[in-house]
């Protein structure tokens, strides 16, 4: 189960499907060989959102400071987070996905890509 407070609402949603993380797995081994040596591509990172640990989103993947995989915290700070991507589930209602746009813009995530495999389409 995936776990995210998102506005104050608690969000919960199924495992990942074969395809959802295979298309997870194949974005990550297409990003990491351009990384610059700061940074790596993570898996089930949490963001708060700023002045607020109990609300968060969990992205995907994360582009984030090579250094956090030797933290023992769960969170890594927005300012921090160099890309945030979220791969939109077939069940995933539009009301839904312009909420975590929002809430990850007002949390000042730089960059967001979403990858609708619906339709086969990607926006950044």
């Amino acid at each position: 189960m995936k776990v995210e407070i998102i506005g104050g609402t608690l969000m919960m949603s199924p495992g990942s499907s074969g395809r959802h993380a295979g298309i997870i797995i194949d974005l990550r081994d297409a990003v990491r060989p351009g990384l610059s040596a700061p940074y790596e591509a993570f898996e089930n990172v949490s963001v708060p959102m700023p002045g607020d640990p109990d609300d968060y989103a969990t992205p995907d993947l994360t582009i984030g400071p090579r250094a956090f995989k030797d933290d023992d915290g769960w969170l890594l700070d927005a300012d921090a987070v160099e890309l945030a991507v979220e791969v939109i589930s077939p069940t995933e209602r539009l009301k839904g996905i312009n909420e975590k746009t929002a809430w990850y813009a007002a949390a000042g995530v730089a960059r967001l890509l979403q990858v609708d495999p619906r339709t086969g389409t990607g926006s950044l």
